[in-house]
């Protein structure tokens, strides 16, 4: 055994080797027959070192490809190639495994060669065999079906946060978690992994979600407007009866595809609701344009710095779109409701109104 061992060290030095004197890490992998025109390829992976970014490149040659080089430590990235969808992948020492395959038209990835790989892959497998489950829980809502999808993640995560690769899960999930749930799983973490920064980053938001969850007094901050006049949230909050924080980007996808539901929102409440988007963007036309091209007739404010945003930092938004409903007394009634469940809140604020006049 030791023998078969040592084999299996040396053709792995030798193919390192190959690439570098000085690489650690070999990427192999390949590309299913039906995906054409990629014969001289190069393939590029994004890679961090002494917070230095930098790049591993390879070419494709009779659709295998190989990669590799140096990392200083294991590190997880988004691999982004046009032949496949955005997909994870952890660099370590040793030979990560990369096929894409065509499955019904479409490219499908899988990973592996490595421990941490393999925690990846065996948690996309699971996920796809829980998604196709719940899609025959016909008679639960949007947010119940959320639910169990967040506990089923929360399940898996658990168990592997010690290791590189849940930490990698945790890192690309964590924006699903309620604080009780954050709570538990920081509470499953070792001393050392609570200080990987990356994790510490984590926990940075998670403090400051507490400050600013449901029944805390709301976080003051201010922003510039288009026009270029500062304007603070407190100068909104009491106005009317709900004051509604959306944290979004022209940039975000799933920003825009709320964007519909918000103003239906508006129309519906706008006498007792006002709204406040806290734009991340960095470039003032994208942020501008969007407000012009989505029609938000809302109060809108950035100071145009990206994740740095100020306010963004004061309420540990990790993840957009990101909202929080406050009342006119000031008191924050939640955090990333559904729409649903606010039309609901202002309802039930309403009525009592209502009666009263």
């Amino acid at each position: 055994m030791k023998n078969f061992t040592f084999f299996l060290t040396t053709l792995f030095l030798i193919a390192l080797t190959s690439c570098t004197q000085k690489a650690n890490v070999l990427v192999k992998g390949t590309i299913d027959d039906g995906i054409s025109d990629l014969e001289g390829k190069e393939l590029v992976i994004n890679i961090k070192n002494n917070n230095e970014t930098g790049q591993l490149k390879g070419t494709v040659k009779n659709h295998h490809f190989e990669i590799c080089g140096h990392i200083d430590e294991p590190q997880w990235t988004v691999v982004r190639w046009e032949i496949a969808p955005p997909f994870l992948v952890i660099l370590e020492a040793g030979t990560v495994s990369i096929d894409i395959k065509l499955t019904d038209g479409e490219p499908e990835i899988r990973v592996g060669g490595t421990e941490s790989n393999n925690i990846l892959q065996q948690f996309t497998d699971r996920e796809k065999e829980f998604e196709t489950a719940l899609e025959a829980e016909t008679e639960l809502s949007e947010d119940e079906l959320f639910d169990k999808y967040r506990e089923f993640v929360k399940g898996e995560i658990i168990p592997q946060i010690n290791t590189i690769g849940g930490k990698c899960l945790f890192s690309n999930y964590f924006y699903l978690f309620t604080l009780p749930d954050l709570e538990e799983i920081f509470g499953s973490m070792t001393d050392q992994t609570l200080q990987d920064e990356r994790i510490k980053r984590i926990h940075t938001a998670y403090e400051l979600q507490k400050a600013t969850a449901e029944g805390e007094t709301y976080t003051d901050f201010s922003a510039k407007t288009p026009e270029g006049t500062t304007l603070t949230l407190s100068e909104i909050v009491g106005r009317k009866e709900f004051v509604l924080v959306d944290f979004w980007a022209s940039w975000c996808g799933p920003c825009r595809a709320s964007m519909p539901q918000m103003k239906q929102l508006y129309d519906k409440y706008g006498e007792y609701l006002d709204i406040l988007g806290v734009s991340l963007d960095n470039d003032k036309d994208a942020w501008t344009g969007a407000i012009k091209s989505l029609d938000l007739p809302w109060k809108h404010i950035s100071d145009l710095k990206g994740w740095d945003s100020e306010p963004a930092k004061k309420y540990g938004v990790r993840s957009i779109p990101c909202t929080v409903l406050i009342n006119s007394e000031g008191t924050i009634l939640g955090r990333n409701l559904s729409h649903e469940k606010i039309a609901e809140i202002i309802e039930q604020t309403l009525n009592p109104l209502e009666e009263e006049s």
